[in-house]
């Protein structure tokens, strides 16, 4: 696999990770994760998001009802 195709693939798996998160706080709160964070605060739970090796949905669940 290429850096190219790592990155391309890297960002694809970020932006996944963003739009269910967004999802979550579009359906539970009336409007989307921006509303409630900042980007930094998105990028820290998507890096906390792939120590943990869980699956998406068990993560955000998890964090939204920290919130």
């Amino acid at each position: 696999m290429t850096s190219q195709t790592r990155t391309i693939s890297h960002s694809a798996a970020r932006l996944s990770f963003i739009d269910a998160l967004n999802e979550v706080y579009m359906h539970k709160k009336g409007f989307g994760v921006y509303a409630f964070l900042t980007p930094m605060a998105v990028m820290r739970l998507y890096e906390q998001f792939l120590v943990l090796k869980i699956s998406e949905k068990e993560f955000i669940r998890t964090r939204i009802k920290l919130l």
